[in-house]
């Protein structure tokens, strides 16, 4: 089953801007959080075109960068050319099984992008991997009340497959069976935000609606 092949034919053929300017609320909220951290470690897995990125690139950090769609990565590579910002790590991978080491990250985040891969279980396992102890990890997933839901040819339980993309939708319940031992949750709440089109996928103004998690490592 083709489920990544989708987001690269997007970035191909979307705008400069793919998504909003502005990073999520989220991505500033882990920076609060970890404001006592000289130069933070932060992977940003499935980070597209870098929209969740660049508040982390405006302070002294190291960053990695993990998305399937080389076309997004090399978006990222053109504006910190263009805008004189050091150039993060920038892989191309699964996020589910990255080449990166275990135990170096004070922060990951994945935003908008744990639903769109194969096994989200395997995605947060490999999340806890490469997190430090006592580091943070951020990230969200859409509810069924979210615009997208039901769209595409059903592959699963709340799970669609649409333009060669695989969306899955959650209740809080389902995330927390998911998590890996030794991620506990900290924080999490639900939200409902409007988003611009995003042609071919969604040509109108359309909401979504997601929980939003952050778990620390203990163990």
């Amino acid at each position: 089953m083709d489920v990544y092949s989708g987001w690269e034919s997007y970035y191909v053929n979307a705008s400069a801007a793919a998504w909003k300017d502005e990073p999520d609320a989220a991505v500033l909220d882990l920076q609060r959080r970890v404001g006592s951290i000289n130069s933070p470690h932060v992977a940003d897995m499935g980070c597209g075109d870098g929209r969740n990125l660049w508040p982390w690139l405006m302070r002294p950090c190291t960053v990695a960068c993990i998305d399937m769609s080389a076309t997004a990565l090399q978006r990222i590579a053109k504006r910190c050319q263009d805008e004189n910002i050091s150039l993060p790590t920038l892989l191309k991978s699964d996020m589910s099984c990255t080449p990166l080491s275990s135990d170096q990250f004070d922060v990951v985040q994945c935003y908008d992008a744990l639903p769109q891969i194969v096994d989200p279980a395997e995605g947060m396992a490999e999340a806890r991997r490469i997190l430090r102890l006592g580091g943070l990890y951020g990230f969200n997933v859409f509810t069924p009340g979210d615009a997208a839901f039901g769209e595409g040819e059903r592959v699963g339980e709340n799970a669609y497959l649409f333009n060669n993309t695989l969306f899955r939708f959650f209740e809080h319940g389902d995330v927390e069976r998911l998590l890996p031992k030794g991620l506990r949750v900290i924080d999490s709440v639900k939200r409902r935000w409007t988003d611009p089109p995003h042609i071919p996928f969604r040509p109108t103004v359309h909401e979504h609606e997601a929980y939003f998690f952050v778990c620390k490592k203990v163990a």
